[in-house]
């Protein structure tokens, strides 16, 4: 597939960037307040009309970024426009959300669309609270107020790392050594709970992965909360642990094929847990 350099140079034949966000937000900004720019793509399609990209930034002027024409496509406002502060919406919402694709339209009304990293972790949601645990680019402003946008690989946000098993789970290498699998896929025995709240979780199952295949072990998880359970879920079977450290320091874990996921604070190796509390 073909690949380009998007840069300031490639804008001269553009007239618009509409920005796109996650939340569903769309800003379009005239071509002549994008201060710089810059990414490699590849085409996704024969047609050219679509590509993507793992890593670049965006420097939109200051004027710019105090009020553009902003596209809302939610709460039934789908077609509405209105001018907005890009800048403070974007504070508002936490400094930077994720950005999906960006488009640039030429004189013509044609257009070609970026896709942009969006790697979300999981969306949990507990009852009328969405929890969205994802990367984010990095937002920044310069001594001019001009505004940079940095995305994928050029991002300045703490990079998540998913199933890092030997750095989540306290005495991971004494029990398995330097093996650290991307993937850890079990043959559930029994998942019970356990302490004064009953928040803890003791979760005994045969490891399927080659290195310590049908090897029985436990995983003791401590202070779980936001605990969601499909409404028919297996109590037993064949499923794939999933792990990840959220910016609060808890951990996010979901039991894949199994239908269940929760937050804890803490996941101990069995052995490790049980020297800890021998008293």
């Amino acid at each position: 597939m073909e690949k380009i350099v998007i840069d300031k140079e490639f804008l001269k034949d553009y007239k618009f960037l509409l920005l796109g966000f996650e939340n569903c937000d769309a800003y379009k900004i005239a071509i002549e307040d994008i201060l710089d720019i810059y990414c490699k793509a590849e085409a996704t399609d024969k047609k050219k009309s679509t590509y993507r990209t793992a890593d670049g930034f965006i420097k939109i002027a200051a004027r710019a970024s105090q009020t553009v024409e902003c596209f809302v496509s939610r709460d039934n406002l789908i077609g509405t426009k209105w001018d907005t502060r890009l800048k403070e919406r974007l504070e508002m919402l936490g400094g930077a959300v994720d950005i999906l694709s960006f488009s640039l339209e030429d004189k013509e009304n044609h257009d070609i669309d970026i896709c942009v990293p969006y790697d979300p972790l999981e969306s949990v949601i507990h009852g009328d609270n969405e929890i969205e645990l994802s990367n984010c680019p990095s937002l920044e402003l310069d001594e001019d107020g001009n505004m940079i946008i940095a995305f994928g690989k050029s991002s300045k946000q703490p990079k998540r790392k998913d199933n890092n098993y030997a750095e989540l789970i306290t005495g991971w290498k004494d029990a398995f050594g330097e093996n650290e699998p991307t993937v850890l896929k079990v043959k559930v025995n029994l998942l019970e709970s356990f302490g004064e709240e009953q928040n803890n979780f003791t979760l005994s199952f045969k490891i399927c992965n080659k290195f310590r295949k049908n090897y029985f072990t436990e995983l003791i998880f401590m202070d779980c909360r936001d605990i969601v359970c499909e409404l028919y879920f297996p109590e037993k079977g064949e499923c794939e642990i999933v792990m990840s450290k959220m910016a609060d320091g808890r951990i996010y874990v979901g039991l894949d094929g199994l239908g269940i996921e929760f937050i804890c604070t803490s996941v101990l190796e069995c052995g490790y847990y049980y020297n800890q509390n021998k008293d």
